[in-house]
């Protein structure tokens, strides 16, 4: 369990919602019927700063997210694809920078490091610890398979332009001791690249499958940008991606940075989500219990977060769907739900899709229509849960 906040150590909160005996990790199971191991949601909102994190996370469990090969999420869609060209343009600045050495952290299949050496980057130094993935060998990547730590930066990154870390920050308990590092290993005048999921956006649309024991935090624009802000960085650009429902902030490191705060406030309303917790859950099972012949669409954490709420659900479901192909074949943890490959033939023994992966759902529920022709009904989680 968390004692204090990891940005400012303060120890008082406000309850938000309470989740017991959840999976500890998306990553899929090799065999059926294997025991998922699991951990409690218990999310609250710092009294002091304002931070908002999951107090029930045990940190001696982060051994075993990681100990199945964590396999995170990879591109695998041309839509994907295309976003990720658009963030090292827009986001990061590609399109007016030139960032001849990065560091990457968290760098999964090493996908980004590669399109950033398309993109101009003579070297790159890739932080990953799963098992997972192979460093490609032509490439000119140089490859930590650990936990980023500062002093593991060799002597020829001391000088790096810019540091990239997606979907990384969320994941880490002693955030203060991360922030401390990042500020540490940063020269001046060097860029940092900060991308997470959107709090605001999560409470404002209510996107219940967004909070799973991967994710100890959960960041507002405001509460991340001053917390780095206090590390020496200073925004430069704040974006936010996939429809609201992720951030990127581009900062660079100055003696004396300005303080930032967005157009308009994004502070949550956290009361009111233990009550809309209940209600999605009661959606979906008034929607699937007692069915048998549906499936979802996506194997990552917004499913195996939406099942452990679910009973209904969890009981029901013929199979999963999803494109990774670390994925495939195996289980989603916490249910005997084996992952397919969608087609023509296998959609076939389904007359309903619930599409889970929120990210990707315009193309998901496309594809499902038009190049697998599926007939039956689909719904959807994302802004809302409907029936597309």
């Amino acid at each position: 369990m968390i004692e204090a906040c990891g940005l400012c150590g303060c120890s008082e909160n406000q309850a938000v919602f309470e989740v017991n005996q959840v999976p500890v990790c998306a990553t899929p199971l090799s065999e059926k019927g294997k025991v998922a191991p699991k951990g409690n949601l218990n999310i609250v909102k710092c009294n002091q700063c304002g931070h908002i994190y999951n107090r029930g996370f045990d940190s001696q469990l982060i051994s075993l997210i990681y100990e199945n090969d964590f396999a995170g999420s990879i591109p695998t869609s041309k839509a994907t694809i295309q976003r990720l060209h658009d963030i090292l343009q827009d986001a990061i600045g590609f399109r007016d920078r030139h960032y001849p050495k990065v560091v990457e952290v968290g760098a999964s299949n090493f996908f980004l490091s590669q399109l950033m050496l398309e993109q101009g980057t003579k070297r790159v130094l890739a932080f990953e610890p799963s098992n997972a993935f192979s460093k490609p060998e032509t490439a000119p990547i140089d490859f930590i398979n650990d936990f980023f730590n500062d002093e593991l930066i060799p002597e020829t990154y001391a000088d790096y332009d810019l540091l990239v870390m997606r979907h990384v920050l969320e994941h880490i308990p002693d955030l203060e001791g991360m922030l401390t590092m990042l500020g540490r290993a940063a020269a001046k005048g060097s860029f940092l690249y900060i991308e997470v999921p959107n709090a605001s956006d999560i409470f404002e649309k209510s996107r219940i499958f967004d909070f799973f024991y991967e994710h100890v935090n959960y960041f507002t624009p405001e509460v991340l940008a001053g917390a780095l802000t206090r590390h020496g960085f200073q925004v430069e650009k704040f974006t936010t991606l996939v429809g609201g429902q992720h951030m990127g902030l581009l900062l660079k490191k100055c003696e004396q940075p300005k303080p930032w705060s967005p157009e308009k406030s994004h502070l949550p309303d956290v009361g009111r989500l233990g009550a809309e917790v209940e209600g999605y859950r009661q959606n979906l099972e008034r929607h699937f219990s007692g069915r048998n012949n549906f499936a979802i669409y996506g194997a990552g954490a917004h499913a195996v977060s939406t099942l452990a709420l679910a009973d209904g659900l969890r009981k029901g479901c013929r199979f999963s769907l999803d494109m990774n192909p670390y994925k495939l074949g195996k289980y989603l943890p916490g249910t005997d739900i084996p992952i397919k490959s969608p087609s023509r033939e296998i959609l076939k023994e389904v007359d309903a899709v619930l599409v889970l992966a929120s990210l990707h759902e315009p193309e998901i529920v496309r594809d499902l229509k038009n190049t697998w022709g599926f007939q039956g009904q689909v719904y959807g989680t994302h802004p809302n849960f409907r029936e597309v």
